[in-house]
């Protein structure tokens, strides 16, 4: 049994509340911004936060039934996102030796405070571990393939929190990764044409997004008793949009809060997520 001294508890309970505090400033900031429909400063904060609160019903239910339940959900797919964005942003630094090292502090520090934000759910926590060991990995020169990331993750997890084991989003999550690591090259080979055009790109995302559904299907119909048919179509037209769109939020949240938003990029934000929310309903009705 693990015991806190007093100030090791106020101390805990200080930073708690200053995260709390730092999300709820950032759904303010999403607020603020001056779209012509609110559901989608509630399709935002839903998106980036996690906070479902406002978005209507009508639309949760389109998420689900199309089987985009996994983009609300607050995961390894928005983790990845912004850590390709804090990537992206910081490779301007170098690739010196001592410029690795700040990228790699900087990467994590700023994917660690996200994950902190916004709850450190199961499947945010097991991002997080990955991004951490690859970018140890990096930084030492001893790069670590997925799968023995995916093995190493799975039992640092386990080791600190064993219970964890029995959460549905722990579960999902690393049954997705296993798909990907195990699934999914053999799938991406049975496409012989490796120039990299068009199509090779639609059946590099619709060999990962059948990798994935033959290790989360069984354990989504055991525990929610459905099966999304129409999984494929979404996720080839909703996954790019999303990867396209929560960048965009991010850069259109800061501008904004800092005053200095082009109403260009507004409308291009909310554009996106309106055609987001178009597709979701339309799959949802087929």
């Amino acid at each position: 049994m693990t015991f806190f001294t007093a100030t090791e508890v106020i101390k805990l309970v200080k930073v708690e509340h200053q995260l709390s505090a730092l999300k709820k400033a950032f759904q303010a900031s999403i607020d603020a911004i001056n779209f012509s429909e609110r559901d989608i400063n509630a399709l935002l904060k839903a998106l980036l936060c996690g906070n479902r609160a406002d978005l209507p019903g009508r639309i949760t239910e389109a998420f689900r039934i199309s089987g985009a339940s996994h983009i609300l959900a607050l995961s390894g797919l928005h983790l990845g996102i912004i850590y390709m964005i804090v990537g992206k942003t910081t490779s301007i630094i170098g690739s010196s030796p001592a410029a690795k090292f700040v990228r790699s502090a900087v990467n994590v520090a700023i994917c660690t405070i996200y994950t902190l934000t916004t709850g450190a759910s199961a499947s945010l926590t097991r991002a997080l571990l990955f991004i951490i060991l690859r970018e140890a990995g990096i930084t030492l020169g001893r790069p670590v393939s997925l799968k023995d990331l995916l093995r190493k993750c799975l039992l640092i997890h386990l080791v600190v929190t064993p219970s964890v084991i029995l959460d549905i989003g722990f579960q999902l999550s690393y049954a997705a990764m296993a798909g990907i690591a195990w699934i999914y090259p053999t799938i991406r080979k049975l496409w012989s044409d490796e120039s990299g055009g068009p199509m090779k790109k639609i059946w590099d995302s619709a060999s990962l997004a059948i990798s994935c559904q033959f290790t989360t299907a069984p354990l989504a119909f055991h525990y929610f008793g459905t099966f999304p048919t129409h999984f494929l179509l979404t996720n080839l037209l909703t996954l790019p949009l999303t990867g396209f769109l929560i960048p965009i939020a991010i850069l259109t949240i800061a501008l904004n809060a800092a005053g200095l938003c082009p109403a260009i990029l507004t409308e291009i934000c909310e554009k996106a997520a309106s055609c987001l929310i178009f597709i979701i309903e339309t799959i949802s009705q087929m």
